[in-house]
This record gives structure tokens, sequence and C-alpha cells, in this order.
């Protein structure tokens, strides 16, 4: 015979005060029907129990469902993160790179051979010795394209420039740190002076050849 719903009620209030109800929630739908049984079972005590058991499967749901959110928001921050701090790494990289081929252009454009100038160099002082000869290649960086072209196109008289600088030379002037220097301002100076508009910024001896 089918059990009455006032036998399940009686049955559910004795588990609800009963430590096996615990084991009984291994067995959700049991529990579940039980509860809807007392829900809709005329006991007014059995009814509210049922009802702050729904109420609480309620509020944990919801909390449940928050938690959820939040940990949802969590990895879509941690993510945009991750995403910001890779953007910033690439636009420093491009940044770097751009900088890196506007330096190349620079010194492609303000960058020129003065070609190569023969010296005549005299022995050091107190020593013996007749006068020697030296090659130096020098090449020069202007502060802007502009110097550069009128430069090379006074080429002649930017040589003649550097020639008046180059009399007969001391060994030392040549073959010092500190003579080579020395000479170098000394050049500096003298096409800075005979430019009517513009700079020389870096003159490079690349290569002193004593004969």
């Amino acid at each position: 015979m089918a059990e009455s719903n006032s036998s399940r009620v009686a049955r559910l209030r004795a588990a609800l005060h009963s430590t096996s109800f615990l084991g009984r929630l291994s067995h959700p739908f049991t529990v579940f029907g039980d509860m809807w049984v007392a829900f809709r079972g005329p006991d007014a005590p059995s009814r509210k129990m049922a009802l702050v058991f729904f109420l609480s499967l309620g509020v944990l749901a919801l909390a449940l469902g928050m938690a959820y959110q939040r940990y949802l928001r969590f990895q879509d921050l941690k993510a945009l993160s991750s995403g910001s701090a890779a953007f910033e790494d690439a636009s420093k990289n491009i940044g770097e790179f751009i900088h890196k081929q506007a330096e190349t252009a620079r010194h492609r454009f303000s960058t020129l051979p003065l070609g190569r100038f023969n010296v005549e160099v005299r022995p050091a002082v107190g020593s013996e010795g007749d006068f020697q000869s030296a090659e130096i290649e020098i090449v020069i960086e202007c502060d802007s394209k502009e110097t550069r072209y009128f430069i090379e196109d006074n080429m002649p008289r930017v040589r003649d420039q550097i020639t008046n600088v180059l009399l007969p030379l001391e060994r030392d002037e040549l073959m010092t740190r500190d003579g080579k220097k020395l000479l170098k301002k000394k050049l500096l100076d003298r096409v800075n002076a005979w430019l009517p508009e513009g700079q020389v910024i870096e003159l490079f001896f690349l290569d002193v050849i004593v004969k």
C-alpha cells in the first residue's frame, strides 16, 4: 500500500531531527522528494522546514553563481593584464627598432668620407732622422644632411681646409692618443669656421699609415 502523506511527513520530521539525515544527503533526489512532499503537505512546521530548505538552496546557488562570476571576471582581468604587458613589450621593441632605423638613416645621410690625405711627418723632437710621409683617411659626421650636401658640393674647398691643417706634423701627433685628439680638434675647428652654416660634429681617422 502506498505511503500516505501524513506518514511521509512524519518520517521526514523524524529524519530532520535525527543524525541519520546527514547520511540521506548522499541521495539528493530522495531528500528533494521528501522536502517537496513536506512543502505541499498539510503539516505547517514541515512546510516551514521545507521552505527554509529551498530558500537555503536558493541562497547557496546565488552565492555560488556570484563566486563564479567573480572568478570569470578575475580571469578576464588577468588575461587583460597579460595582454597589456605583452602589448607594452611589443611597443617597446617596435620603438627600439624604429629608433635604431632612424639612427642608421641619420648616420647614412650625415656621414661623409673626405678621402685620403698625404702628410709629411717630422722626426720627434730631440731625435735625428729624415722626414717621413703618412697617409690619413678621414671621415666626418655632420649635424644634418644639408650640411653634408654642402660639404659634398664643395669637396675641393673643404679638402683644402684640411690640408692647411695637415702641415708637416710630428710623429707623436699621429701615433699617440693625445696627439690624435689634438689634431682632431684642430681639424674640426678649421672646418666649422669655414662652414657658412651647420656644423661638423665628429671626425674620424679611419686609417693612418706612416711610410
